[in-house]
């Protein structure tokens, strides 16, 4: 999602107003970073704050119009909460509530990511792909990266793989110095990523980490996707600006932003939070150059995902395609099961899902025209395959994703 939201728009805003008998509520979020996690979060803030009649300035400090922490203006806070604000504003028995995942202050009411969910679905989708070894590159000091790892290694184990290598670093001492960034800091990166077993599906945890591997990995003898796979999990301008383009998680900020206002206005009410931290899950991968591959050691197998995915348009089933490749159908059954651990008929109905979304994020199709091309008798028999399989319809699916480009 794009927001429109920036500083200039901003000021624009609701602002702290004595005169407003509304609740009085700082945003605490600095505007200065053009990234999504501060200006979705905040416009999905000030759209519930709106529709509540609230008085709201943007204050990232808390500090409330006079600079004077002390003094009681506010009737709640909410935002990306540090220690002192949170120290400063609990002094005063104002309501708060975070919704920064890397917070210190972990005992406050929250909402944020899923993050386990994050490292679950990037794990998935690596797995889907063919590889077999994954790994995890974070920054030293980023309290995020276990769950993301964890929901990696559940990923690996239900699919029967190892758990993931991981790989911490601590970049400040790199980042301060160009040179030794260049010389230093992408050479050992070159070096662990050697030592790895081929295909490698590596989730990184920064984006700027992520674009350099993507374009410094041919100099390092390492073929993206064939060699390595990347998924990075945050999505801005740079993953989809370089080539080759970087497969990222999709979040939906705003929605963050406006969960967490709700959640204060229970706070104010004098209701109880529950749950107390409450997560947002990825509303999807973007897959991108980077995983645009399926590696498999297997021929045969291999051969049937190429011929699912340049025929996935039509009514595929088992008997076709093991015709169309010079097999039977009991061989294709039982390749599938040892070499992905999955059916061939759980693989078409993947790679349909997956093409079916895609068209119906890009495209205006009538949903009548859509599910002909894609061999269904009718659009009812397309709608009930599709909610089967996602749990929406397809209409409201699009619509979804149509509200979320919007906002």
């Amino acid at each position: 999602m794009n927001s429109s939201l920036d500083p200039a728009s901003a000021a624009a805003a609701p602002r702290y107003d004595p005169s407003n008998p509304g609740p009085r509520v700082a945003i605490a979020i600095e505007l200065d970073q053009c990234v999504p996690w501060h200006q979705d979060c905040c416009e999905g803030i000030l759209r519930y704050g709106q529709s509540k009649g609230w008085s709201c300035v943007i204050d990232p400090f808390a500090l409330g119009p006079e600079g004077q922490q002390d003094v009681l203006v506010y009737d709640g806070v909410v935002g990306r909460i540090d220690s002192d604000v949170a120290r400063a504003v609990q002094a005063q028995g104002i309501p708060i509530v975070n919704h920064w995942d890397n917070s210190p202050a972990r005992e406050l009411p929250s909402v944020t990511l899923d993050l386990k969910a994050d490292g679950r679905t990037a794990g998935e989708h690596l797995i889907a792909c063919g590889y077999k070894q994954l790994a995890y590159y974070g920054l030293l000091g980023d309290a995020t990266n276990q769950l993301r790892i964890d929901g990696m290694c559940q990923a690996a184990a239900d699919a029967g793989q190892t758990p993931p290598v991981v790989r911490l670093v601590d970049v400040e001492q790199y980042w301060s110095n160009q040179r030794q960034w260049h010389k230093t800091f992408l050479q050992k990166t070159a070096q662990w990523l050697s030592g790895l077993r081929a295909p490698v599906g590596l989730l990184v945890g920064e984006s700027t980490i992520a674009r350099y591997i993507a374009q410094f990995a041919p100099q390092w003898g390492m073929k993206v996707p064939n060699d390595l796979g990347l998924v990075v999990w945050n999505d801005d301008m740079s993953t989809n600006a370089i080539s080759p383009t970087i497969s990222v998680i999709d979040h939906d900020w705003f929605d963050v932003g406006y969960q967490s206002a709700a959640m204060l206005d229970e706070l104010m009410q004098g209701k109880e939070a529950h749950p107390l931290h409450r997560l947002v899950p990825p509303t999807r991968l973007i897959a991108r150059d980077t995983t645009d591959v399926f590696i498999c050691e297997d021929e045969l197998v291999k051969e049937a995902m190429r011929y699912i995915a340049e025929h996935c348009r039509e009514e595929l089933n088992v008997e076709s395609i093991a015709e169309a490749l010079n097999t039977s159908r009991r061989t294709l059954y039982r390749k599938f099961d040892q070499v992905l651990g999955r059916s061939i008929k759980e693989e078409i109905k993947r790679l349909r899902v997956d093409r079916l979304k895609l068209m119906l994020e890009e495209t205006d199709l009538p949903l009548s025209e859509l599910s002909a091309s894609y061999g269904f008798s009718s659009p009812g028999q397309f709608s009930r395959f599709f909610a089967k399989a996602t749990g929406q319809t397809p209409s409201s699916y699009r619509q979804r994703f149509k509200a979320d480009q919007a906002r």
